[in-house]
């Protein structure tokens, strides 16, 4: 098969993996402007309209609750994650919290 032929194909691939409902992640960082005046009781949808795609994303079920995390570089290039914790039962936001950022932690390791 020549490249030509194949090109279409890797597109049509790429499309529907695309399709295929994996998260979207970022890493621009959010700024203390944009959370400081969110509110509780957000749903996701208008949080993810707010701050963009989370840096990542994980369910705890013993906990039950999803967080949804955002880069967020404080004065000084203190590194944090701004957290979102999410009720599952109707993806609303009970609570923020902030944890170091256990990347730049291991970078300041190198």
């Amino acid at each position: 098969m020549n490249v030509a032929r194949l090109l279409p194909v890797v597109g049509a691939i790429a499309v529907l993996v695309g399709c295929a409902g994996f998260p979207v992640h970022s890493e621009t960082p959010v700024t203390n402007e944009q959370i400081a005046a969110l509110p509780t009781g957000l749903d996701r949808s208008q949080l993810l309209q707010t701050l963009g795609p989370p840096a990542e994303e994980a369910g705890y079920t013993n906990l039950n609750e999803t967080v949804m995390s955002w880069r967020l570089i404080e004065p000084g290039s203190q590194r944090w994650l701004f957290n979102a914790h999410l009720d599952p039962s109707s993806n609303r936001v009970t609570h923020y919290s902030r944890t170091l950022d256990p990347a730049a932690l291991s970078r300041g390791r190198r």
